[in-house]
């Protein structure tokens, strides 16, 4: 999967919440193995931004976060997982952002 990048500002609240975004900085060791792709599963007890989110990922390239597009899966009860290959091995170090609607 190609990645595909595009600035934005990380500060910026935006969203219908009044709940402040979340947003988790990971490394490549923070991936694990699920079948053919690699994931990181963030709950909505974690995130508590309830079922309705809107989901950001960025790389962290030479110091700067830039979105990328990957697979995002967001479950009916809000849990959040996202997905890259294993083989290839698309894993990359970065941070997520999720807004409740």
């Amino acid at each position: 999967m190609a990645k595909i990048y595009k600035s934005i500002n990380l500060d910026s609240s935006g969203g219908g919440s009044s709940t402040p975004p979340y947003g988790q900085s990971f490394s490549i060791a923070t991936w694990s193995s699920s079948g053919s792709v690699y994931e990181i599963d963030i709950l909505e007890a974690t995130h508590e931004q309830g079922a309705n989110v809107i989901v950001q990922v960025f790389e962290l390239v030479s110091g700067v976060y830039r979105e990328v597009e990957l697979d995002i899966i967001a479950s009916p009860a809000g849990n959040v997982t996202i997905e890259v290959s294993l083989s290839p091995d698309l894993r990359f170090a970065g941070k997520i952002v999720i807004k409740g609607e």
